[in-house]
């Protein structure tokens, strides 16, 4: 993304009100759960395909939305939403109405699953209505999640969802 873009998108994200409750609750009780993505081609595109059929499996709702830096092919076996640069104005404004709608559900939990920080993800998580939002722990970055983990091997998808997952599941809300 050029400079002025990405400044413009950065100022729009730290002027950005959301006075949604965020919370944790149980794993067991969340009904309804978001994923937001960015896989590279280095990163294997299976992982993300088992997390969601996961998650499908233990009687989840899942919605996913992704970035694509450009032209695919589908590597994914579930339903998505997508956008690109193109969404993006050189004002730094969000055109794309699927990341508006993604922004406003109300998940149980908010994944962010991507190795690299990212300014748009940063927009749609500090905009998020989600409950609980979760991701790999980014300097700087900690108002925009409820749960954040850190860990050196991090550098792997595989590694980040399965320790979200094992993190989610010990989760007890009296």
């Amino acid at each position: 993304m050029d400079s002025i873009k990405q400044k413009l998108l950065k100022f729009r994200t730290k002027r950005s009100k959301n006075s949604t409750k965020h919370r944790t609750l149980n794993y067991a009780d969340a009904k309804y759960v978001g994923v937001l993505f960015k896989i590279t081609d280095e990163d294997k595109h299976d992982y993300i395909n088992n997390f969601v059929h996961s998650l499908e499996k233990d009687g989840k709702r899942v919605e996913a939305l992704t970035f694509f830096d450009r032209d695919h092919n589908n590597p994914y076996d579930f339903k998505y939403e997508f956008f690109t640069q193109k969404d993006i104005s050189l004002l730094g404004e969000i055109k794309s109405e699927s990341v508006h709608e993604f922004a406003k559900k109300e998940f149980d939990y908010l994944f962010c699953i991507s190795r690299e920080s990212m300014d748009v993800f940063d927009y749609i998580l500090t905009n998020s209505r989600a409950k609980c939002r979760l991701g790999k722990h980014e300097e700087g970055k900690e108002k925009r999640y409820e749960i954040m983990l850190q860990h050196k091997e991090f550098d792997s998808i595989d590694k980040l969802i399965a320790h979200l997952m094992g993190f989610v599941k010990k989760i007890v809300n009296n």
